[in-house]
């Protein structure tokens, strides 16, 4: 496998040619012949040969990141307001406190090296056209603002119905895809596609830059009610019980937990035709993966797993912040496990409540649904016709549990590098990562190996 100078442009001239697996392996091999014990630099290997697999370059480098923070409200909080500890008004201004560069996210953002802050409105209950990122600099933070409202009152309540029709959720997932293109290109689309649809074409449309595999892509988001939607969330994609996925989330009472409890608990019973299988087929109509996110999850959360899932296509690495992000990203993650678990990369463990069993199900250490783990086996058994292809899967317990490209077993994504207590969202925790993807980076990069040390 080449490798090309750190910012020299992007993947090496046989990229092609090389599978992710093969390209793991050589990554792994190049860091286990370092000037270290195997292993003894822990998780930061794991980083390294992910994002040397992804760039297909045994000299990866984390170049231009971005943060994409996806907005929206809840039906299910103006429905049952006890499920937030603030009202669903507060989205509104915490969404404009991150365009005008005011909120956690955007001052980690500053100091965290990140080039690019993308604030999506898919569905806010509040016109934030007023909303006005301040003169990007010469250098450092660039903050945009994309007005891509799907519905004008956020996700219908999912205490009476499914949170999103079938176009919403295709609509709030392209809305995620194209902020992905927008970040990885380095070309904002307008921010209302409206007043300018040939320039917003035009940037949709435009030429990858030669950098363009040493781009890592961060979610966040904002929106009061969405720690009840991902809890939702991710009860219905691994069957667990509301009691095991609520958590306090903004900082509800006991009274707002049992209140967030119930809400779920509702949620999955009067979705559960289509959480099962009922209504259609793929595409969110009845039980896979998308139709759990069309029937209890949320506008900023569809966004996130389209986001994920172009991350996948381009094969541009993606970091998940917390619970709500990674319950969508486990979405993405059931409807296309291989392209996404080789992406994905989890930034810490949340406080929620129902973190451990987001984390056990995104590693692949906990079964999803039985009717998803059994979408997921025929999976691969499509894809191992013949075991003997199997390697590393690249989490970093060495279990070898994905090999060469077409006819793979499934890759999982590695365990989260991060247990700080973080609960806030709006992608704090993946942009806190960010150090440690340049550290590893510079370890398999730079570093000498042992041989090389030994000659000397």
């Amino acid at each position: 496998m080449a490798a090309p100078a750190p910012g020299a442009g992007g993947s090496c001239p046989t990229a092609g040619a090389v599978s992710w697996a093969a390209a793991f392996a050589q990554a792994k091999a190049a860091m286990d012949a370092k000037a270290k014990p195997v292993g003894s630099l822990g998780a930061l290997e794991t980083l390294a040969c992910r994002l040397a697999a992804a760039q297909r370059s045994l000299t990866p480098y984390v170049g231009r990141a971005a943060l994409l923070v996806f907005a929206a409200d809840h039906g299910v909080a103006a429905a049952r307001p006890a499920v937030s500890a603030f009202p669903a008004a507060v989205s509104a201004p915490v969404f404009r406190a991150v365009v005008r560069g005011q909120a956690a996210s955007a001052v980690l953002c500053a100091a965290n090296g990140v080039s690019e802050l993308i604030a999506v409105d898919v569905g806010l209950a509040a016109d934030v056209t007023d909303a006005v990122p301040p003169p990007p600099p010469p250098s450092g933070l660039r903050i945009s603002i994309l007005h891509r409202k799907v519905r004008p009152d956020g996700s219908r309540n999912m205490l009476a119905g499914p949170a999103l029709s079938e176009p919403e959720l295709a609509a709030a997932m392209a809305a995620g895809a194209e902020a992905v293109r927008a970040a990885v290109r380095g070309v904002v689309p307008p921010a209302v596609v409206e007043a300018g649809a040939a320039a917003a074409a035009a940037a949709d449309a435009a030429e990858l830059p030669a950098d363009w595999r040493q781009c890592v892509v961060c979610l966040g988001e904002v929106g009061i009610g969405n720690t009840t939607a991902a809890a939702a969330l991710l009860a219905a994609l691994i069957g667990a019980s509301p009691e095991e996925v609520c958590g306090r989330g903004t900082g509800v009472d006991d009274a707002g937990l049992e209140a967030k409890r119930r809400a779920v608990g509702e949620a999955l019973a009067v979705n559960a035709e289509l959480l099962a299988g009922g209504g259609g087929g793929g595409g969110g109509g009845g039980g896979g993966a998308l139709a759990a996110l069309r029937a209890v999850g949320g506008l900023e959360l569809a966004a996130m797993a389209g986001a994920a899932l172009e991350a996948a296509a381009l094969g541009v690495p993606v970091v998940a912040d917390g619970f709500i992000s990674g319950a969508a990203c486990l979405a993405a993650l059931a409807h296309d496990p291989q392209q996404v678990g080789r992406v994905l990369l989890l930034s810490h463990r949340s406080a929620e409540r129902g973190a451990a069993l987001l984390v056990a199900a995104l590693t692949g250490a906990a079964p999803l649904a039985p009717h998803l783990q059994q979408q997921l086996q025929q999976l691969q058994l499509q894809r191992r016709p013949d075991a003997s292809q199997d390697g590393d899967d690249g989490n970093g317990d060495g279990d070898g549990d994905g090999g060469g490209d077409g006819g793979a077993a499934l890759t999982w994504p590695a365990p989260a590098v991060l247990d700080m207590g973080l609960r806030l969202g709006e992608g704090t925790g993946a942009v806190l990562v960010l150090p440690l993807l340049r550290s590893a980076a510079a370890v398999l990069r730079d570093m000498a190996s042992l041989q090389a040390v030994l000659a000397a």
